[in-house]
C-alpha cells in the first residue's frame, strides 16, 4: 500500500493577511491595511506600498506605542511574485520586509531590527533573487525606466495624434 500525503489546502493570500493582522492586534500593534483585495480595479495606493503598516507597541514594558511604522508585505509561502518593479526596488531598499505565516510578523515586529526578508521560507528569497541583489536591484532600476518611458512615448503619440 503506498501512503500518499494529504493535499495541504493552498491559502490565499487575502486569507494569510487577516491571520497576520489579527495576530498582531492581539498582541495590541496598531495595524493599518493598504490593501483593498475586496475592491475591484486600481485601490488608489501608490506602487511599492507594503500590505500592511504596523505602529508597534514598545517592548520593554511601556505600554505606549512606538513613534514609528514598520512595512510589512504578506506573500503566500512559495516562490515571491511582486506586484510591480516599484515594490521589488521598495523591497530590495529596506522600505519593509517579506512575511508568510502570523508567527513570522508577530516575531519580526516585536524582536527583529532590519531584515528584508524574515518568513517560513528563506529559500524563496534566495530563488526569486539569486545571491545578489544589488545586481537586481539594477536590474528592476532599468525596468521602471522602461516601463516609464513607454508610457511618455504613448503619451507624446496620443497627442501627435489628437
Amino acid at each position: 500500500m503506498k501512503l500518499v500525503p494529504s493535499a495541504v489546502p493552498k491559502v490565499r493570500e487575502h486569507e494569510l493577511q487577516k491571520a497576520i493582522v489579527d495576530a498582531l492586534r492581539a498582541r495590541g500593534h496598531l495595524v493599518y491595511e493598504t490593501t483593498a483585495y475586496r475592491q475591484k480595479g486600481a485601490s488608489g495606493v501608490d506602487k511599492g506600498i507594503p500590505d500592511l503598516l504596523v505602529l508597534p507597541r514598545n517592548w520593554k514594558g511601556d505600554p505606549k506605542l512606538t513613534g514609528y511604522l514598520r512595512g510589512i508585505e504578506v506573500k503566500v509561502p512559495g516562490k515571491i511574485k511582486w506586484s510591480s518593479p516599484e515594490q521589488e526596488l521598495a523591497w530590495l531598499d529596506g522600505a519593509f520586509v517579506v512575511v508568510q505565516s502570523p508567527v513570522a510578523a508577530v516575531d519580526w515586529i516585536e524582536n527583529s531590527a532590519s531584515l528584508i526578508f524574515f518568513g517560513d521560507d528563506i529559500h524563496s528569497a534566495i530563488e526569486t533573487h539569486g545571491p545578489d541583489l544589488k545586481k537586481r536591484r539594477g536590474e528592476v532600476l532599468v525596468k521602471i525606466e522602461v516601463e516609464r518611458q513607454r508610457r511618455r512615448d504613448n503619451r507624446n503619440s496620443l497627442r501627435r495624434a489628437g
